[in-house]
Parts: structure tokens; C-alpha cells; sequence
């Protein structure tokens, strides 16, 4: 089998400060070449923790991107007066979650396209090296 790297890229999303940090949340089947959540993998298949389901050897753990790690790296990669707007608007909204603000800002900048275009290159070379890691067989396309 071989697996298309788009088709697993959306999974990589990963918000450490919203979720466990150390959890897994989405398993990828050896057997099948499809993708699990966690309690998926409890309720169908009985299983009764991740380690469970990583010991089983049916399951590996997908790779995760960090997403507000990948934001702060994005707006490295802004003009001076786009920085500076997203700091009026952090500055504007204290107490508000990075992520939170990060989105008002891209929004309110119309930098959705390249955002998303940054992400997903993100995401794809992290798939690529996961699977490559895993010995998974992949296509770029």
C-alpha cells in the first residue's frame, strides 16, 4: 500500500495548550493505511490507553505540528508594519489565547492565503518525515 501524504496532512495539527501535551490523538493503521482517532481505537476496538494501542503494533502515533509554534515562526516572516499591527492588536486584546489573537490578525490582514499556504508546507514536510521515519510508503501528490 501507499499512502498520500495529502490525505493525512489536516491530522498534524497540534495545539499544545489546549490539549494534553503528551496525548496522541490520531493513530495511522499499518494494516489499513487509515487514520484513528483515540477513542475510536477505545470504543471499537477495546482498547483501554495509548500505550495499549502503541504496544499492539497495529497502530503508530501521527506525526503532530505544532501550531502556535508555527505561528510565531509565520509572523517572523512579516514586513515591520505588519508586525507592528499584529502587536496593536495583541496589545488591544490582553488576556486573549495567542491563537485567538494570531487568527483576529491574519483575518483582519487578509493573510489567510499565505498563512495556510506556510502551514500546509509545514504540515507536508512533517508527514513526509514521519512517514519516512516509520518506513510508510508515501506519494508527494
Amino acid at each position: 500500500m501507499t499512502l498520500k501524504i495529502k490525505s493525512i496532512v489536516s491530522y498534524g495539527r497540534y495545539y499544545p495548550s489546549s490539549f494534553d501535551a503528551d496525548a496522541t490523538y490520531w493513530w495511522f493503521s499499518i494494516s489499513d493505511y487509515k487514520i484513528y482517532a483515540t477513542e475510536d481505537l477505545i470504543t471499537k476496538f477495546h482498547y483501554t490507553t495509548c500505550l495499549e494501542i502503541e504496544q499492539s503494533g497495529r497502530f503508530i502515533p501521527l506525526f503532530k505540528t505544532d501550531i502556535e509554534e508555527l505561528e510565531e515562526e509565520y509572523l517572523l516572516t512579516l514586513t515591520n508594519k505588519e508586525t507592528q499591527e499584529y502587536r496593536m492588536i495583541k496589545e488591544k486584546n490582553k488576556g486573549v489565547e495567542p491563537d485567538t489573537i494570531f487568527k483576529m490578525f491574519i483575518d483582519f490582514m487578509r493573510l489567510w492565503k499565505n498563512w495556510y499556504a506556510f502551514e500546509y508546507q509545514r504540515l507536508f514536510q512533517d508527514a513526509v518525515k514521519w512517514c519516512k521515519a516509520n518506513n510508510i510508503s508515501y506519494m508527494q501528490d
